[in-house]
């Protein structure tokens, strides 16, 4: 699960959005099942982080 968000921001870094979205809302959802909240909260902070660096909007479920 915390390899599909680290792969979603690697996308986001290369402008391949709508692969990043799809990859993170598989991660996140994978973290959220297993209730891997901790780790999910870091991978928050760090996709908002990726996004803001890349001047792209935040993806659905960073943004809240």
């Amino acid at each position: 699960a915390s390899q599909l968000c680290d792969y979603s921001r690697l996308l986001v870094t290369l402008g391949r959005l709508d692969e990043a979205r799809r990859s993170w809302q598989r991660g996140a959802g994978l973290l959220r099942e297993l209730r891997l909240t901790p780790e999910l909260e870091r991978q928050l902070g760090r996709m908002r982080r990726a996004c803001a660096d890349a001047g792209v909007p935040p993806l659905e479920g960073t943004d809240s």
